[in-house]
């Protein structure tokens, strides 16, 4: 201002005021979806069976998700005077390209199933998802109390091989889901929620991580499970109305 005096002349006081008053805050980050997935959620959405309020505590959730190894060792050092904070003992090594953990997940309203991790490399297939579905799904039905089955509406889970097997075997579920609404399922409050707890955790390599994410699921909250599993029909309610954006839980 005192180099250019004038840089604010044509501004109205108000103008000033407003602008102290109302700050500029970020746009909120969410994963892209284009005018035709748009179309296709919004259908989508109002073909989703709206269950009688017990029947939503039926409904076993499942997704995957993937986590990274950070290099963090955990925990908070301190600092003397006088010390070089880029000494060693100070600093935490950083990944260059970093390993990551793949894992599958299913919860419902009593609680969670087993947190299957998934092996390195591996993609998600529909003949890879028949088998993880084949060794755990029942053992997750069993211990979540649930009797219908959700998945996003990704390829690999909405293939015939899948379904068929789904009609063969006699498991109920969801059959219409978006594939590209990452806010809609309630296990994705779950992956963030467990991102957020890694953090001052020791995951510097792949072992630590997953013991790190197993203690974590183990130990989630049960009412917060419940509350995202009763809180499902309001949120498909309100997505609806907004035709097909993605809301908070």
């Amino acid at each position: 201002m005192r180099k250019n005096p004038r840089l604010l002349q044509d501004v109205s006081v108000r103008t000033i005021q407003r602008c102290l008053r109302d700050p500029v805050s970020r746009t909120t980050k969410k994963a892209h979806i284009n005018d035709l997935e748009k179309e296709e959620e919004t259908t989508i959405l109002q073909e989703i069976p709206s269950l009688e309020p017990e029947k939503w505590k039926k409904v076993l959730w499942s997704d995957e998700a993937t986590f990274t190894v950070t290099g963090n060792r955990g925990g908070k050092v301190r600092l003397r005077a006088g010390s070089d904070p880029y000494h060693p003992k100070y600093t935490e090594g950083t990944v260059k390209h970093p390993d990551r953990v793949m894992v599958w997940g299913a919860f419902g309203y009593p609680g969670t199933g087993e947190l299957v991790v998934l092996p390195k490399n591996l993609t998600v297939n529909k003949e890879r998802y028949l088998e993880l579905l084949a060794d755990h799904l029942e053992d997750c039905f069993i211990a979540c109390q649930s009797e219908i089955f959700q998945q996003d509406g990704a390829p690999a889970h909405t293939a015939k091989l899948v379904s068929s097997w789904f009609e063969w075997v006699g498991v109920d579920y969801i059959r219409d889901w978006p594939g590209n609404s990452p806010d809609l399922s309630p296990i994705e409050n779950i992956w963030v929620l467990m991102k957020r707890r890694l953090r001052g955790r020791n995951t510097s390599t792949v072992p630590k991580l997953v013991a790190q994410l197993h203690d974590i699921w183990a130990n989630l909250d049960p009412s917060l499970l419940q509350n995202l599993a009763l809180s499902v029909p309001k949120h498909l309610q309100s997505c609806r109305k907004k035709k097909g954006y993605p809301t908070k839980y």
